[in-house]
């Protein structure tokens, strides 16, 4: 009788026991199936926060390239006004200089302002070069610089000549180039539009 009470005793205990075991292994499984479930739920949060990013990225770079693509448009733009003002500018100093001292032979006055205008064609053509290759806030002050000069010379030859349609221009000049310029050139000219039109090789 005590070996048939030990043995029900000690197939009750290993049940216990094994069923604890089976149990608890069954929480472990448990457990683990919940950490990869949440592993996966990380994992497919960073996807779609990477692809939220990503069209971010792209989106912000398609408005960059638009804006840089705006702004080397009307720097060409306004660089070609800038050849037209020079020409009117130095044929109206030399025609009213001609007129003034009823000169029939200025060779010498025509080869100085003709030296002049070349000059000044050469540094707006590299002004030009510098705001297309690298488009930062130097070239910006550069072209600035030309056009505040060409500004000073417009006014010391509306003074001295005055064609008809010149004023017009010149106001029309003025007003497109400092009032745009400023609006949206010049807080973007503190930036590097290289860094903007070469995404890739910044990230």
């Amino acid at each position: 009788m005590e070996m048939i009470a030990y043995i029900i005793y000690l197939s009750i205990y290993l049940s216990i026991y094994l069923s604890i075991y089976l149990s608890d292994k069954e929480c472990e499984r448990e457990i683990e199936r919940e950490r990869e479930r949440e592993r996966e739920r990380e994992r497919r949060g960073e996807r779609d926060k990477r692809r939220k990013r990503d069209n971010d990225r792209e989106g912000f770079f398609f408005f960059a390239n638009l804006v840089a693509s705006i702004y080397l448009y009307e720097t060409v733009f306004i660089s070609i006004l800038s050849f037209y003002l020079y020409l009117s500018i130095y044929l109206s100093i030399y025609q009213n200089l001609k007129t003034f001292f009823c000169l029939i032979h200025c060779d010498v006055y025509f080869l100085f302002f003709y030296f002049l205008f070349l000059l000044f064609c050469f540094l707006l053509f590299f002004a030009l070069i510098l705001s297309i290759f690298h488009s930062s806030f130097y070239n910006y002050f550069s072209i600035e610089l030309f056009h505040f000069i060409s500004f000073i010379l417009s006014r010391i030859s509306t003074h001295l000549y005055s064609p008809p349609g010149h004023n017009f221009f010149l106001v029309f000049f003025l007003y497109y180039d400092y009032c745009c310029r400023f609006v949206y050139i010049f807080p973007l000219s503190l930036l590097d539009f290289s860094f903007l039109l070469k995404p890739d090789t910044h990230l």
